[in-house]
């Protein structure tokens, strides 16, 4: 999707409005995609085995219904302040560029709606152990605005985006209530505020939410900063944010964490077995999270010229793109390794040390980012926001150490073994590319991410192999039924 956004309007002022108009209902989505699933799927859980499956769906759509209302809300009096917000945002960008941004900002922040919708019929579904298709949820929304931003360009411009979007959240909320159903949950939405149970659930999503408050301060700022450096750059530091946020949030690490959670849901009262659920937590993210650093800072520039460089979107553009997603990939470990942690207290209904990490990671984001972005320009803001992980990532394994032993001496032969498996994978890939000619065309770009690639999957398996990784038995392991 983005690499269709990057060829139609290139990473230019056009653009920049785009994301400065997502900033807010971006971040707020990606918040309710982890931290507002994570609280909700150990209390849903919680419902069904205490109360029974009646009891359950109706305090299910009793929040579903409630979450709604208050949805709309937010996004009523964010298009209000729509022809305010860009200014905040990002003050130095042209008068133009941020009228145009008022305007996608208000049709974005109906997304919020579509969005809350979906994520409470998500943890409804992942709490009853139904993964696959929640999983599938972003594929409905992507083909939308895919196939709206193609239809509608010529005509919208940019905006045809957002309005790819709207249609796209209503299509997703509307597949994963479909999918309800066909699961045999009946979901009929309630508006009960009143209701001591659906008070509990928001009193738990309190602190989440407020999470959320302190990351949408952080991505504010850095588009403040952004907006002072040259056209482009704010669109450029989202590309590289969302490469990042799919490869790793959406794609694997989320998934190693929806396993999770039921799995120490179930054993939250028994500190061996969460030891143990932890602990394989922690060797499957980092089987998967630390090979994805290695191959993705050696293939960024051949695999963001095969996305990206197309159109509008020119080689210098791409240039700067790699280099961002170079540094960006370095959070990986960081990043997965912290929600193994942050799940241990979800899934015992603690929000509080989850929100001090976060408030932890944004004011050490914040601090770097103001340093950084005057020396080395976007890529300081990026490299702000690694160095403020390993801030996220010490947290997180002290509070869980403290309260579980996670006894850490005994994972560190395995992840030192991976460790040196992904340096070999990546080595050999950047060999492999040295010889390669230079690209030309699509095939021969195809290429130059292609042969590296390969190399470093089967150099990958090979090592761990030699080093007596067993990588199946981590998966099943990480994937194993609450019961087993």
């Amino acid at each position: 999707m983005d690499a269709t956004v990057a060829a139609l309007f290139g990473a230019s002022a056009r653009t920049d409005a785009l994301f400065i108009a997502a900033t807010i209902p971006f971040a707020l989505a990606s918040v309710l995609l982890a931290s507002a699933n994570q609280a909700l799927v150990p209390l849903i859980n919680a419902w069904f085995r205490d109360h029974g499956v009646e009891h359950a769906l109706e305090r299910v759509n009793g929040l579903l219904g409630s979450s709604l209302v208050l949805a709309a809300g937010v996004a009523a009096v964010g298009a209000a302040l729509s022809p305010v917000l860009p200014s905040l945002l990002a003050p130095g960008a042209s008068p133009a560029t941020r009228a145009s941004a008022s305007t996608i900002t208000a049709l974005l922040f109906l997304t919020v709606i579509t969005r809350v919708g979906a994520e409470v019929v998500r943890a409804l579904l992942n709490a009853r152990f139904s993964f696959a298709a929640p999983a599938s949820m972003p594929i409905a929304e992507n083909l939308a605005v895919l196939g709206t931003t193609l239809l509608l360009a010529d005509r919208l411009g940019v905006r045809a985006v957002a309005v790819g979007y709207v249609a796209g959240g209503i299509l997703q909320f509307s597949y994963m209530y479909g999918v309800a159903w066909s699961r045999g949950f009946r979901m009929r939405p309630r508006v009960r505020f009143r209701d001591p149970e659906i008070q509990g659930a928001f009193r738990l999503l309190r602190l989440p939410l407020a999470g959320t408050g302190l990351s949408m301060i952080a991505r504010a700022v850095e588009r403040f900063l952004a907006s002072f450096l040259p056209a482009g750059s704010i669109t450029i530091l989202n590309y590289a944010w969302v490469i990042v946020n799919s490869l790793g949030g959406a794609i694997f690490f989320r998934s190693v964490v929806v396993a999770l959670l039921p799995r120490l849901s179930e054993a939250r009262q028994d500190d061996d077995a969460s030891r143990r659920i932890v602990g394989d937590g922690i060797r499957l993210m980092s089987l998967i999270s630390i090979p994805l650093t290695a191959i993705v800072i050696v293939l960024a520039e051949p695999l963001v010229k095969l996305a990206f460089q197309r159109g509008e979107f020119t080689a210098s553009s791409a240039l700067l793109l790699s280099s961002v997603l170079a540094i960006y990939a370095l959070q990986f470990p960081l990043d997965a390794l912290t929600r193994v942690f942050q799940s241990f207290w979800y899934s015992r209904l603690d929000t509080r040390v989850p929100f001090l990490n976060v408030a932890l990671g944004v004011g050490a984001d914040i601090a770097l980012a103001s340093l950084l972005v005057w020396p080395f320009g976007v890529q300081g803001l990026a490299l702000a926001y690694v160095l403020s992980s390993i801030a996220n990532l010490m947290h997180g394994y002290i509070t869980v150490n403290r309260r579980i032993r996670v006894r850490l001496p005994t994972l560190l032969p395995l992840l030192a073994k991976i460790v040196a498996a992904s340096a070999f994978a990546g080595g050999s890939a950047a060999i492999a590319a040295t010889f390669l000619p230079g690209p030309a065309g699509l095939a021969g770009r195809l290429f130059a991410v292609a042969v590296p690639g390969i190399i470093a999957s089967t150099v990958l398996v090979v090592s761990l192999a030699l080093l007596r990784v067993r990588i199946w038995g981590l998966v099943r392991r990480g994937n194993e039924p609450p019961s087993a």
